[in-house]
């Protein structure tokens, strides 16, 4: 019961120094250090057993740099290669030209809450490819706001129709998903599967309903509020592709890495399969060939890798050291004990793993409404596993909750840089965003519940 009591503190303590907005990195290593340190005085025995220092107190920071020197070199680099072949597009201007023509279509729909779902529909396909929320919707207000006014939408639609597509969590590229699937020692699981078998689905019934929700809730607003805040409008020019200095045929660069890793995989035969590292790798040297070729400048163009690294140590200040705090939070939690008997009461029972699994959804959207550490969500992916490995399930399932709960909690963060970038642009306050998103995220929440336990109860 001990170990029950600990555990629970120390998860009790991790939450509310999130909560405290304490760098979710170090709180983690801090915990875990503590953890550690109490469970040597305690028993007298070295978290590296047999290949102690012959000091229990170097042997603390020892374990940290044995923990960091493993994932670092074994998963981050992969999160860094992705982060930094995005950060490339954005640089040279491909994502906005791939931004520019998915609109298109869009531009011709005259009824200001169908154009309003139709550009979280187009938001969350860009998503696939642009990866960063905050870049996301730079990107739909350059190219959909104005057109979204035209068509007479009020600028509170606006906002969470550009807003809300960046809080979906999806795709082969995505880089939460990786750091969950590193975190759980799921690194063998399949991204592309996971994909198209779990997250496709799934964002598909969240997109239903946001496509009902969305406009009821502006009608709502839109009624109540009367587009009140029309004085604090700042305007916003149509993006065109003639203003990026870059071909056309860039927009197709940011979709390259995704059509690799899917035309190279199980889920075409006869065909070689290809790592998702190698596609990014790939994608890059093709780039930067064509770069070159197009400016006729070979010392410029080659020189955007710099670019490419700038985009992976930016991912490595945040993502890759809460990769390595996660997995000693795990480690000391492990060693606590306390982690395998909450495990065997919450799957105590036939309904143990789906009440887990409502648990997970409902965690995550709690923990990214007031924190925004969506990466940082993957500290509970640990105890989720313990879960898992009591009943036999598989731990996909569980990291969908997880993290797809958490999507949905982003839309009403104040922090979110995409309603910061929103707010901003545009002229509706913060919490006047917030409150727009506020049903649709809920709702969309409470689908996501379903979905899950309709999934684990049909076998997936």
């Amino acid at each position: 019961m001990l170990d029950i009591i600990i555990t629970l503190i120390l998860v009790g303590l991790l939450i509310w120094g999130i909560m405290k907005k304490l760098n979710p990195a170090f709180l983690l290593i801090s915990l875990s250090l503590i953890t550690m340190a109490g469970i040597q005085l305690v028993t007298g025995v070295s978290v590296l057993g047999e290949k102690s220092t012959g000091s229990l107190f170097f042997d603390l920071f020892e374990n940290i740099s044995n923990v960091a020197g493993s994932q670092l070199s074994r998963n981050v680099l992969l999160v860094m290669t992705v982060m930094g072949y995005v950060f490339v597009c954005e640089k040279l201007n491909a994502s906005k030209m791939f931004a520019i023509y998915a609109a298109k279509p869009f531009s011709k729909v005259k009824s200001p809450y169908i154009i309003a779902v139709f550009v979280i529909v187009l938001g969350v396909f860009l998503k696939l490819a642009i990866t960063s929320s905050s870049s996301l919707c730079t990107m739909l207000l350059a190219t959909m706001y104005p057109v979204m006014r035209a068509c007479g939408c009020s600028k509170g639609t606006a906002a969470t129709a550009v807003t809300l597509p960046g809080c979906v969590i999806w795709g082969p590229s995505d880089a939460t998903l990786y750091l969950a699937f590193s975190i759980a020692g799921k690194e063998d699981l399949s991204v592309v599967e996971f994909f198209t078998h779990y997250q496709i689905p799934l964002v598909f019934i969240i997109l239903v309903v946001f496509a009902i929700v969305v406009p009821l809730s502006a009608k709502f607003w839109d009624k109540r509020e009367k587009d009140s805040e029309s004085g604090n409008e700042k305007e916003i020019a149509l993006l065109t592709a003639d203003e990026l200095g870059c071909p056309r045929f860039y927009a197709f660069f940011p979709l390259l890495p995704l059509v690799i890793i899917l035309v190279f995989s199980s889920l075409v035969p006869s065909t070689p399969v290809i790592s998702v590292g190698a596609a990014h790798w790939l994608s890059l040297f093709i780039l930067i060939l064509v770069d070159i070729i197009v400016k006729k400048d070979f010392i410029k163009g080659f020189n955007n890798a710099v670019d490419f690294l700038k985009g992976m140590s930016n991912y490595l200040l945040l993502g890759g050291m809460i990769m390595v705090g996660a997995s000693l939070f795990s480690s000391a939690l492990n060693s606590v004990g306390g982690m395998a008997n909450i495990g065997k009461l919450l799957t105590s029972g036939n309904a143990g793993y789906s009440i887990t699994l409502v648990f997970a959804v409902i965690l995550g959207y709690i923990i990214a409404a007031f924190s925004h550490v969506s990466p940082a969500l993957n500290i509970f992916v640990p105890l989720f596993v313990t879960v898992c490995s009591a009943t036999g399930n598989d731990i996909r399932l569980m990291i969908l909750a997880l993290l797809t709960g958490a999507c949905m909690g982003i839309a009403i963060l104040p922090t979110n840089s995409a309603l910061v970038i929103a707010s901003g642009s545009i002229g509706v306050s913060i919490p006047g965003i917030m409150k727009r998103n506020l049903i649709p995220s809920i709702a969309a929440t409470l689908a996501v519940i379903v979905s899950c336990l309709v999934m684990y109860a049909i076998g997936y």
